[in-house]
């Protein structure tokens, strides 16, 4: 039975935090992850009468189809290189840490994130960051279990690695 108009704004409203969260995270730049959201919502609600609660939940539903967008978002970023770039010469944490170093910590994941590929990038953060089961993990993005736990182990790896190498 396909979502009622009334419905699906039900479950926009629910699901929107989510969704822009994670285009956010992926594609790091506050407009390009409006769009994408927006993009994914406008592409389920016109694939809304295809939605089969018996088959993944909403939120899988559109988590999925968030993840596939950004990649393809980030694929065409890596045609025309997004000229927003983070300076390498950031200023030296201040003596005694605080808020300032939590800053610059911050600043250098984002920098190492950005270092790994779309791939490693978005099993890291599923993992990581929003918390994902592996199943979960395998089923949105495509993979086997075992795939989904070998990416997201290289992944922090090659994170730990970039850290390291930038003082963190």
């Amino acid at each position: 039975m396909p979502l009622s108009g009334e419905r699906f704004e039900e479950l926009y409203q629910e699901h929107w935090p989510l969704v822009f969260a994670l285009c956010r995270s992926r594609l790091g730049n506050h407009d390009e992850a409006l769009d994408a959201a927006g993009e994914v919502f406008v592409r389920k609600w016109r694939a809304r009468h295809t939605y089969d609660p018996a088959r993944a939940s909403f939120r899988t539903w559109v988590s999925r189809n968030a993840e596939h967008l950004c990649i393809d978002y980030l694929r065409r970023r890596a045609v025309r290189p997004d000229p927003e770039e983070l300076p390498d010469d950031l200023p030296a944490p201040e003596a005694g840490g605080g808020e300032s170093a939590r800053s610059l910590d911050r600043v250098a994941v984002g920098k190492a994130l950005a270092r790994l590929t779309p791939r490693q990038r978005q099993l890291v953060l599923m993992h990581e960051v929003e918390g994902y089961t592996w199943e979960e993990i395998a089923a949105m993005a495509g993979l086997t279990v075992a795939q989904a736990r070998g990416g997201v182990s290289k992944g922090l790896e090659l994170l730990r690695s970039f850290l390291l190498g930038a003082g963190v």
